[in-house]
């Protein structure tokens, strides 16, 4: 299987699908359409701050949430771990 485009959308919108009724081709040509977005009912210590990157559109898999920490002082985003 080979991705043909993928669109990444850094978004704080309620309604994540909504943020795309003006994209068009975007969301028409794309295989995969993600949205980055704060999560601030995750609890979090600074400098890190909490994030989803919700799968809104995947031709080929399944959508949903994915909790991840965003480290601005790092530049990184890894996957929030459960204890």
């Amino acid at each position: 299987m080979q991705i043909k485009a993928i669109g990444v959308v850094i978004s704080t919108f309620e309604t994540l699908p909504d943020s795309l009724k003006e994209s068009g081709d975007l969301e028409y040509a794309a295989d995969a359409v993600l949205f980055l977005v704060e999560a601030p009912e995750r609890p979090i210590l600074p400098p890190a701050r909490a994030v989803d990157l919700v799968v809104a559109k995947h031709r080929h898999g399944d959508t949903g949430t994915i909790a991840l920490i965003f480290r601005p002082d790092l530049g990184t985003l890894r996957e929030e771990e459960w204890q």
